[in-house]
């Protein structure tokens, strides 16, 4: 029997979406096509309401299993695959338990990244919370990572030598797990979308005067020295030119507008904030915007990478992590740390001739398409 923990694929909190969801969704879907019998676990209470959810989990050959915890399961035997396609680091110690309570089972787990690693303090992520003292929240943050970051380190090392195979989504990831630690067996494979898959996009695209940023509330995916770049360009140029974040609450908003070198009236006119959208919304972004941005700080993979290139969108995105290695020479690429940087790269990517970006990014696309095929041929073998 393979059983797939789709526990931490249902997003909890202020978080209504987030790549590892998507990717234990897909990989659900995809396995479902080849494997007779599957068992999905799901967090007691979760409702299936979407239509995507529907499709996803309400197939014949899958058994659904609520239970309260995963770390109190204890079905499996010998012969049993338990896949956890998402697990985050500090519940990395129900390996060892799993393992005693599912004598024989083997386990198979997909580590994104180590972005607990990556992600040093960052004073702009104060702005992200309506905080006093925002120094001294600052200091204690350095403080607390410098603690972590040996923890961290220690939990890779017990742990992860436990798992039977570890996949993971990038070479970047897998080369920091190896460096941490000693997997029994590591591969990685490039990441599809389950939110694009069935993206046709038959003729020319047409599209409106605005970039796109997915996934703003987040700090990691460093919206506010975005911002600040943006409004820098805003000032040089005069082709109305507009930004659209989503996943923005007001309160987050409110926050960092209050960053001392963010210019309201500049902001106020030409950025325009969204929460978090709907599937068909965010199709419908996609679809019209000029340019997506996407200068996040820390990526395992960096799946709206992938949805921009199934849109056929030019793309500036960050030089660091994972990111180059999902889109190589298709893209723009700016130090995300750096607003000069950004705001340079802005424009020498707007004052590029837009059919060349088009084309580029439709050959980009189609490399995109065939990795995506490749690595799904090579993850089913891993099963079956």
């Amino acid at each position: 029997m393979l059983y797939i923990d789709c526990t931490e694929c249902i997003p909890k909190g202020t978080t209504q979406f987030h790549g590892g969801a998507n990717y234990g969704k897909r990989m659900l879907s995809l396995l479902s096509n080849y494997v007779d019998s599957i068992t999905v676990l799901l967090p007691d209470g979760f409702h299936i309401k979407s239509e995507m959810d529907k499709s996803i989990f309400l197939k014949e050959n899958i058994i659904l299993e609520y239970i309260n915890d995963l770390k109190n399961f204890s079905e499996g035997t010998s012969g049993d695959v338990l896949f956890i396609p998402m697990i985050p680091t500090r519940r990395l110690y129900i390996i060892k338990k799993l393992k005693q309570n599912n004598i024989g089972m083997k386990i198979y787990v997909t580590i994104h990244g180590v972005r607990q690693l990556d992600l040093v303090p960052d004073y702009f992520d104060e702005f992200y919370k309506a905080l006093k003292f925002k120094q001294i929240y600052f200091v204690k943050n350095i403080l607390k990572y410098h603690f972590f970051r040996i923890i961290y380190k220690i939990i890779f090392k017990i742990y992860i030598p436990m798992i039977d195979k570890i996949f993971t989504v990038s070479n970047d990831s897998m080369q920091k797990i190896q460096n941490i630690c000693h997997p029994q067996y590591i591969k990685h494979f490039y990441c599809g979308s389950i939110n694009t898959d069935e993206i046709k996009i038959e003729e020319k695209s047409q599209h409106q005067n605005y970039v796109l940023f997915v996934s703003g509330g987040r700090p990691e995916k460093n919206l506010l020295r975005c911002l600040i770049a943006f409004q820098k360009y805003k000032a040089e140029d005069h082709s109305g030119l507009k930004l659209i974040v989503t996943g923005i609450t007001e309160d987050t908003k409110i926050s960092l507008l209050k960053h001392p070198r963010i210019e309201i009236k500049l902001i106020n006119e030409f950025v325009e904030f969204l929460p978090y959208v709907n599937d068909d919304r965010l199709r419908e972004l996609y679809t019209n915007c000029k340019y997506i941005l996407y200068l996040s700080k820390s990526e395992g993979f960096g799946l709206p990478l992938v949805e921009s290139c199934m849109y056929e969108k030019p793309i500036l995105t960050s030089s660091l992590t994972a990111m180059p290695e999902v889109l190589r020479s298709g893209s723009f690429y700016a130090n995300p740390y750096d607003i000069c940087s950004i705001v340079t790269v802005l424009h020498k990517m707007t004052d590029a001739s837009y059919d060349q970006l088009e084309e580029q990014s439709r050959r980009r696309k189609k490399i995109v398409l065939l990795e995506i095929e490749n690595s799904d041929l090579d993850f089913i073998t891993e099963f079956c």
